[in-house]
């Protein structure tokens, strides 16, 4: 059975990367995208860049500042398009991690998400991934005024869950994420999809598994 410590009171999960290993299909749909507006991008440097910001920020990353909000929205919809139906076929929730939100719901753990990206790809994870049910709130880009490696996010789940930042695990995967984690006050919980998780130690978090499966066996066994 899972065991955490009794101070904590709610999990706090980000989606990208953490929940799902989509990265790959972000970076695919941003060169689509960019390509369909005849916008060069250095691959590399560029898919670096983005993660943990919000699109408004990408885009302005892309075709500079002075974008309407209808501009945005416009570009915004067509990316994540592109982004969902190139992912749709391949998705898979990291492993452990429907068996995780089971176990924590039975404890009367609380459960959040915590995320940069639009409420649009949020629905589409949490009900493809059938555990739209388990999350007491989310808080997605349209909620906060900045995103990652600010705190903002993560301080606005606490705050929807009427408790305190410390009293939060958070999961992340990202170096924007550990950081925006760390800012908040939560202890942090590094999910290896894309870096190692001596990767992510070094950049704050205060540990890191591999996936859900090996979170769940390490607090099941050393409590």
């Amino acid at each position: 059975m899972l065991t955490l410590p009794a101070y904590y009171k709610a999990l706090v999960f980000d989606m990208d990367g953490t929940m799902i290993h989509n990265k790959p299909y972000h970076d695919a749909a941003w060169v689509e995208f960019c390509n369909r507006h005849s916008v060069h991008i250095e691959l590399e440097s560029f898919c670096k860049a983005y993660t943990g910001k919000t699109n408004a920020v990408i885009l302005e990353m892309i075709f500079g500042s002075g974008l309407s909000t209808e501009q945005i929205l416009a570009y915004e919809s067509e990316k994540e398009l592109i982004y969902r139906e190139l992912y749709a076929p391949h998705f898979k929730l990291i492993q452990g991690l429907p068996e995780l939100l089971q176990s924590a719901k039975q404890l009367q753990i609380l459960l959040a998400v915590g995320t940069s990206a639009p409420v649009v790809n949020v629905d589409f994870v949490l009900h493809k991934g059938a555990i739209f049910h388990f999350f007491d709130t989310i808080v997605h880009s349209a909620m906060v005024s900045q995103g990652k490696p600010s705190p903002e996010i993560f301080l606005k789940a606490a705050e929807l869950l009427h408790i305190q930042p410390t009293e939060c695990m958070c999961f992340e995967d990202s170096f924007a994420g550990i950081e925006a984690s760390r800012a908040a006050g939560m202890y942090t919980i590094g999910i290896a999809s894309e870096q190692s998780k001596h990767t992510l130690l070094q950049a704050g978090a205060h540990e890191a598994y591999s996936d859900f499966t090996e979170f769940y066996l390490h607090y099941s066994q050393n409590t």
